[in-house]
């Protein structure tokens, strides 16, 4: 499974995440991030 920093986060948002305890994306962060980055650009 892909970590936070893995789907393109910031490292910033990456630190904060950890930060939350959050250690690894749900299912549905593994398919929306991606996504919602692309637009994004």
């Amino acid at each position: 499974m892909a970590g936070f920093a893995e789907l393109g986060l910031s490292s910033w948002l990456v630190e904060q995440c950890r930060q939350l305890g959050l250690k690894q994306p749900t299912p549905v962060q593994l398919g929306c991030i991606p996504a919602i980055l692309e637009e994004a650009v």
